[in-house]
């Protein structure tokens, strides 16, 4: 699956956002990715149509969930490495 430079991001901030138990809205996900609300939403809607995200409940679908966590490994590895 190819993902566009802003699913990435926006993924990787979902992912992380669960990891720490927090719950997700479109404001921390945008101030995560660094991206402006509007293009946040864009991402939401344009991953919702790939099933990837429920954009009204701002949460992952189980497949979300599944590319997410591909998507974060080698962030986390290159994390795990610089400790």
């Amino acid at each position: 699956m190819t993902l566009t430079q802003d699913e990435r991001h926006v993924l990787i901030a979902f992912f992380a956002i669960g990891q720490d138990g927090a719950t997700p809205d479109r404001a921390l996900v945008a101030r995560l990715c660094g991206l402006p609300a509007a293009r946040v939403g864009a991402t939401l809607r344009g991953l919702e149509r790939r099933q990837l995200v429920d954009a009204e409940r701002v949460r992952l679908t189980f497949q979300g969930l599944a590319v997410a966590a591909a998507v974060a490994a080698p962030s986390r590895r290159r994390a795990a490495l610089a400790a």
